[in-house]
């Protein structure tokens, strides 16, 4: 199968808040005894692509149990990946659902409260679906480090 073209999309974080509920699972999303909900809502502005029109986006970022270690196992070479998530735009709305595993969130969550995390990098296959995101310090050519193997 042939892969899809991918545009990359460049957000620069300007805030962010942790949202989480718990409660028992009597609810039709819910077939737990309780339930426990916890996810990421990011706000950003758009740096590239510059032909959207939105210059404001909402991301969520949704974590999920059956994502953590393990998931590997399950996948196969006979079936393609699912995306991980999902990108939206029309006029002045931009939206992102983006799903992570559970396990990722509390390494996330203290980087964004250290500012160390400065822009969310999301590359989007036609239609919108996720093919891969990236939280990152900085956009750009990779810096020099203070040393190199080669001074060594």
């Amino acid at each position: 199968m042939a892969q899809a073209a991918m545009v990359h999309h460049s957000l620069k974080i300007q805030s962010w808040r942790l949202n989480y509920s718990f409660g028992t699972g009597k609810n039709r999303f819910c077939r737990e005894l309780y339930s426990d909900g916890r996810h990421l809502t990011i706000r950003a502005r758009i740096e590239q692509p510059q032909n959207i029109k939105a210059k404001i986006a909402q991301i969520r970022c949704i974590p999920y149990e059956a994502l953590i270690a393990g998931y590997k196992e399950h996948a196969s070479a006979s079936h393609d990946p699912r995306p991980v998530g999902e990108v939206s735009y029309r006029g002045a709305d931009y939206s992102a659902v983006l799903f992570m595993p559970a396990d990722a969130l509390p390494l996330i969550v203290p980087l964004l409260t250290a500012g160390k995390y400065s822009f969310l990098s999301i590359y989007v296959a036609k239609g919108g679906a996720v093919d891969s995101y990236s939280f990152l310090d900085y956009l750009g050519p990779e810096p020099d480090l203070a040393g190199s193997w080669d001074d060594v």
